[in-house]
C-alpha cells in the first residue's frame, strides 16, 4: 500500500491511497477520511510508501517525533517515506534579493498569520518554521533511517505524487 498523507485537493493516481482529514465536494475528495491526525487512529498497516507534502509544518513542533514515529509504526520494514515542506531558508533568501514578496515570506512562517490561519480543519496554520535541516534532523530523531536531502525535482522525486517543484521547498526521504 502506497499513502499519501493529506492530500487536501491533490489525489494521486492509483495505486496511490489518499487520505485527509477533512472531505470537502468538489474540493478536497480522498479515498479514506481519517478520524484524526493521528496516524494510530488511521487503522492500517502494511504499508510500503508514505507521501507527505506540506504536511508536517501543520502539526505542533513538539508533537512531530510521535507523528512521525506512529508512521513508521505503519510501515512494514523498508518502507520509504517522503516529507517535503516550505523551506524558510529558501523563501526568506528569495525575498532578499526580491524574488518573493513579504506576503509569500508571511504565508510559510509559524506565525498566527501563517498560509491557511483561517483554514478548514484544526491546525491549518503552519506550526513551525520547516526547513531540510530541521526535518532531516527530526526523522532521525523519531526512528528513521538513511534520512537524506533531496531535491524537490522531477527526476529526484520519480514516483512520488509531487504537486509542484518549486524551489523554495525541502524534501527529506528517509526509510523504515
Amino acid at each position: 500500500m502506497q499513502i499519501n498523507v493529506g492530500c487536501g485537493p491533490f489525489r494521486a493516481p492509483d495505486p496511490w491511497v489518499n487520505l485527509d482529514v477533512v472531505r470537502i465536494n468538489s474540493h478536497i475528495e480522498p479515498d479514506i477520511v481519517v478520524p484524526s491526525i493521528w496516524p494510530e487512529t488511521w487503522g492500517l498497516s502494511g504499508v510500503q510508501r508514505v507521501y507527505m507534502g506540506h504536511v508536517l509544518e501543520h502539526i505542533q513542533w513538539e508533537l512531530v517525533p510521535e507523528f512521525l514515529r506512529q508512521v513508521i509504526d505503519l510501515c512494514v520494514e523498508g518502507a520509504e517515506v517522503a516529507m517535503v515542506g516550505p523551506d524558510i531558508r529558501r523563501i526568506v533568501a528569495k525575498w532578499k534579493h526580491d524574488r518573493l514578496s513579504w506576503d509569500d515570506v508571511m504565508a510559510a512562517l509559524e506565525h498566527h498569520l501563517s498560509y491557511q490561519s483561517a483554514g478548514t480543519w484544526d491546525g491549518a496554520r503552519h506550526q513551525w518554521n520547516c526547513y531540510g535541516d530541521r526535518l532531516e534532523d527530526v526523522a532521525r530523531h523519531a526512528g528513521f533511517i538513511n534520512a537524506h536531502q533531496t531535491p524537490v525535482h522531477p527526476t529526484a522525486l520519480e514516483g512520488w505524487p509531487v504537486t509542484s517543484y518549486v524551489d523554495t521547498q525541502c524534501c527529506v526521504i528517509a526509510t523504515t
